[in-house]
């Protein structure tokens, strides 16, 4: 009894140790990525995936790690009615996460890009101010407080930070960027997004022998009990596009 009893014990310890074996391996295999077919073609092709998103759990992002967690618990704790993704894939290179930590760092140079209007058929600034109010050094990077002006809505405040980041997996650095409105925005006179309310976040990190982009803006906003809630979708939906469009070239070089 004692034999078969200390087998038995020896066989459910084997067990035990190669069922833990093939879940650590399949954590690590897990792509950082959740995409389609035909999305992991585009971004194997060098093209952008962009995706509206239902809410959280949907997010593409399953990387692994402290930033990715953070990415993905900021955006379930503000529970978005609009949230959409920006993602691509390019080689690994030297200098191309320089090249967007400095385009990132000069908030300035946002008034340079351009978006797409579907209502009105042409192409507006994204923002048309952005007034310094104060920049500190963090760990790793900046936090940047701006007021700044973006059309059909008022002034508002917005606080921008980035920093480089140790790796959690891979070689090489990784880059997050957050952008958070510390004022409500508001149009015609009603506060259509209350403060905190809107999330523009971008993580940048290397992954088998590539860079990936993934960004991603979310937006808890009042739509005037859907009154305004097309205008306000294409509107918010096309700026992301356009922000993380623009990033995207810088890091692309």
């Amino acid at each position: 009894m004692a034999f078969g009893f200390g087998r038995a014990g020896r066989f459910i310890a084997a067990l035990a140790l190669l069922l833990a074996g093939s879940t650590a391996f399949g954590q690590s295999a897990l792509p950082p990525l959740a995409v389609g077919i035909e999305d992991a073609a585009k971004l194997s092709r060098g093209e952008a995936v962009i995706r509206e998103v239902r809410d959280a759990r949907a997010l593409a992002l399953t990387a692994k790690g402290a930033t990715a967690d953070r990415l993905r618990s900021r955006i379930a704790a503000l529970k978005p009615n609009y949230l959409s993704e920006v993602i691509f894939e390019l080689p690994q290179r030297e200098g191309a996460l320089d090249s967007l930590t400095s385009t990132l760092a000069d908030v300035k140079s946002y008034m340079k890009i351009r978006y797409w209007s579907k209502r009105q058929k042409t192409s507006y600034d994204l923002f048309d101010r952005m007034d310094i109010s104060e920049r500190r050094a963090t760990q790793g990077g900046e936090m940047i407080d701006v007021l700044e002006h973006m059309e059909p809505f008022a002034d508002f405040a917005c606080r921008y930070s980035y920093a480089r980041l140790s790796p959690s997996s891979g070689a090489g650095d990784e880059l997050f960027f957050e952008c958070e409105n510390t004022s409500p925005i508001s149009l015609q006179g009603i506060a259509a997004v209350t403060s905190g309310h809107m999330l523009w976040m971008l993580y940048a990190f290397p992954s088998e022998g590539k860079i990936i982009f993934y960004g991603v803006g979310a937006v808890r906003a009042f739509d005037m009990f859907g009154a305004i809630r097309d205008r306000l979708k294409v509107s918010f939906l096309s700026r992301v596009e356009a922000f993380f469009g623009y990033m995207g070239t810088k890091m692309r070089g």
